[in-house]
């Protein structure tokens, strides 16, 4: 889960496709970027950017989902089809207001902590940190559970199960 936050977490798609199979069906279900006041009932599955090879792309979502994962790669054409190097992680914003966020509630538990140890009394400011705890899972629970589902959709698109970019894979 913390390869998400800090490099992304990297994985190869080593793909049976041909390069033209795959570029083909990346451009089909990758919709260009954009903001919408109104959502129109698309059916790509990414929305995002392609060109010479290299994509970026977020999940195509149907209402709001802060947790999304962004995902960059590229395509590069082998002899027993195509290799897919992908990159999974959170927008920088996201990673920004989750740092500003746990900087905050870190300051709100220790705050509670040096109040507990003076008076022996549990107070609000504990409270309000257990609570910010559960939400922190909840978070992570999210971003998990949204990393697992955007690399299903694209094993699926890919017709390849992912394997972790340092491992060694034989052909």
């Amino acid at each position: 889960m913390f390869d998400l936050l800090i490099n992304g977490r990297k994985l190869v798609f080593e793909s049976a496709l041909s390069h033209a199979e795959v570029t083909s069906r990346l451009q089909r279900e990758l919709a260009p970027p954009k903001w919408e006041l109104i959502e129109s009932k698309k059916k790509e599955l990414f929305e995002g950017t392609f060109a010479d090879g290299r994509f970026r792309m977020g999940r195509m979502v149907r209402g709001r989902n802060s947790f999304r994962t962004m995902i960059e790669g590229q395509l590069s054409p082998t002899a027993a089809g195509t290799r897919i190097d992908a990159t999974l992680r959170l927008h920088p914003v996201v990673l920004i207001l989750c740092a500003a966020m746990a900087l905050f509630w870190a300051l709100v538990a220790w705050l509670a902590v040096s109040e507990y140890f003076k008076t022996g009394e549990a107070s609000g400011p504990l409270y309000i940190s257990v609570g910010a705890f559960g939400v922190f899972c909840i978070f992570m629970i999210a971003t998990i559970s949204e990393a697992r589902r955007a690399t299903r959709l694209l094993s699926e698109l890919f017709e390849a199960q992912p394997s972790p970019a340092g491992a060694s894979t034989a052909g």
